[in-house]
């Protein structure tokens, strides 16, 4: 099946993309939560059209080397999306008040709760069993 093409993002709309993944996460490694130098994750690989806040996560050099090294954990733990998943609607783990939940990203630079069933069905969706 060919699908339409997508829409190239501008430089400026990549830039305003940088920047909202970054204030969202406080310029902090989502995954071990070290302050310091960070990196700009694609959650999804790089591709044309998917530099959006809801596909870039802050992680430091350290655990962006682990999740890219380790592809089908990433994915089973929302940290890397899925060639074929739209990365708006596939779960991260981010730790609120200590505690580890699932969220969703958005284009806005924001995050909203989902339920432990929900992210286990979007994680395991589509015949696809990690």
């Amino acid at each position: 099946m060919i699908l339409p093409k997508v829409a190239k993002p501008s430089k400026a709309d990549e830039t305003t993309a940088y920047e909202l993944a970054t204030l969202r996460d406080n310029a902090t490694c989502q995954m071990c939560k070290r302050p310091g130098e960070i990196q700009r994750d694609h959650r999804q690989n790089r591709q044309q059209g998917n530099t959006v806040t809801s596909n870039l996560v802050c992680l430091c050099l350290d655990c962006h080397l682990y999740k890219t090294e380790h592809p089908e954990w990433a994915y089973r733990t929302g940290w890397g999306v899925p060639r074929w998943a739209d990365p708006a609607k596939w779960p991260i783990p981010r730790r609120v008040g200590g505690v580890w939940q699932d969220v969703l990203l958005d284009d806005a630079g924001g995050w909203a709760f989902i339920t432990e069933a929900r992210a286990k069905a979007a994680r395991n969706g589509d015949g696809i069993v990690f």
